[in-house]
């Protein structure tokens, strides 16, 4: 693609750059040659459009990729008749296009109307203000901002001035619209959003009055569910039928002993890295996601032989996460993407789960020290809760013991 290059050079250096960056990206995220040549050939069209029509590189994003496709269609039978489908296959590669710059730092990573930050800048506000006060994880915080945004949007409440007339009603008319079709605990987290926001108002001074007592959320009762935990012998059918003759293989077993051997959320899977694997004293260092500790986690034999044998044919990328996906683009698996490999090796074993997710595991493995009699603080630990009530509930579990206590004080009792 040199000559492809240096032919866009000519119209400016910042595009020619952009197009050889993402020429390099291809190549390292394991591209085959034929869709290399068919991306770089659409990205150098996009990018002679783009210098054509002035453009400044800085600037560019979405917006400019529907127009750029638009007046394509209207020139080209190829995004002609089948448009939908065949623009989508010109759409994939500006879109990574689009990706490679803002990781780069070439084209700014929060376009307007990004869906990555707050509507509203109060909202911005609050975001920073939990996040150095309150010490919640990123994952509250992106929730509850989530919520508030769509509160000052179903309220038409645009500045801090207006939060000062926001009305009791108009909450209430919010959540009542916002409950529908939400489970309980949804509807509460929705709830708890709303309250922290209101507290935070009071204490910004854009409020008289704290408005919070006046958000009533749904009950939860403490302790009402029972784990989605599987019998472990299904947890063992499940290791067993992984085939570990291939790159894949051996990827998701390593991931799904980690769930079941460590107890992990799919999460703190997702985020390990390899430098977090200390192979000369035999542990993890675990960064646990809902406590924002990092801890470290014995590596036991049957989970570091999995994550060896992973690690020796594991691909070479640029990426400092452990596990990757195997298909192009090559990149860092999601937590989304943990939880699929579980879900599809639970199905291919034939088990039948209450839910087919990484937290499946993670309950089976605290049901499965529960039955071999560890404590309760123990297996707090090992799964790093934080508070002790959070592993009150899988006491529950334990129905041959509460079956035998029963019995027990029917036995004594008049």
């Amino acid at each position: 693609m040199a000559n492809q290059v240096e032919s866009t050079s000519g119209a400016g250096a910042p595009a020619a750059a952009a197009l050889k960056m993402f020429e390099d990206t291809l190549t390292e995220r394991a591209y085959k040659a034929k869709t290399r040549k068919l991306y770089l050939r659409i990205c150098e069209q996009f990018i002679a459009y783009v210098v054509r029509e002035h453009i400044d590189m800085g600037t560019v994003e979405e917006r400019h990729v529907e127009a750029f496709l638009e007046g394509t269609a209207s020139r080209r039978r190829i995004l002609k008749g089948e448009g939908d489908v065949r623009r989508q296959c010109w759409r994939r590669p500006l879109r990574l296009l689009l990706q490679e710059l803002r990781r780069s730092g070439v084209v700014s990573t929060c376009p307007p109307g990004s869906s990555s930050q707050p509507t509203h800048p109060i909202v911005a506000d609050f975001s920073a203000f939990l996040q150095a006060h309150r010490g919640l994880s990123e994952a509250t915080i992106e929730r509850y901002t989530a919520h508030v945004d769509r509160l000052l949007e179903h309220t038409g409440v645009q500045t801090e001035r207006a939060v000062r007339d926001l009305t009791v009603s108009q909450i209430d008319r919010f959540l009542i619209d916002g409950a529908r079709g939400r489970s309980r605990a949804t509807v509460n987290t929705m709830c708890n959003g709303i309250r922290a926001f209101l507290r935070y108002a009071h204490v910004r001074g854009l409020r008289d009055k704290d408005l919070s007592p006046e958000v009533a959320g749904p009950r939860i009762y403490s302790l009402e569910r029972l784990p989605r935990a599987l019998d472990w012998s299904d947890v063992e059918r499940t290791l067993a039928s992984v085939d570990r003759t291939t790159l894949v293989g051996c990827r998701d077993y390593a991931i799904l002993v980690l769930l079941a051997r460590c107890g992990l959320r799919g999460g703190e899977v997702a985020a390990l890295e390899l430098d977090d694997l200390d192979w000369r004293h035999d542990m993890i260092r675990l960064g646990r996601s809902k406590t924002n500790t990092t801890e470290n986690v014995p590596l036991v034999p049957v989970v570091g032989e999995a994550l060896l044998e992973y690690v020796r044919q594991r691909p070479a990328a640029p990426f400092a996460e452990l596990f990757l996906k195997v298909l192009a683009p090559i990149g860092p698996m999601s937590r989304a993407g943990i939880g699929q490999v579980v879900k599809g090796h639970l199905k291919g074993a034939g088990v039948k789960a209450p839910h087919w997710g990484s937290h499946t595991l993670r309950h089976s493995f605290a049901v499965e020290l529960l039955r071999q009699g560890f404590p309760l603080k123990t297996i707090g630990d090992a799964l790093g809760h934080h508070h002790p009530e959070s592993t009150f509930i899988y006491a529950k579990t334990a129905i041959g013991e509460l079956r035998d206590v029963s019995l027990g004080l029917q036995a004594v009792l008049p």
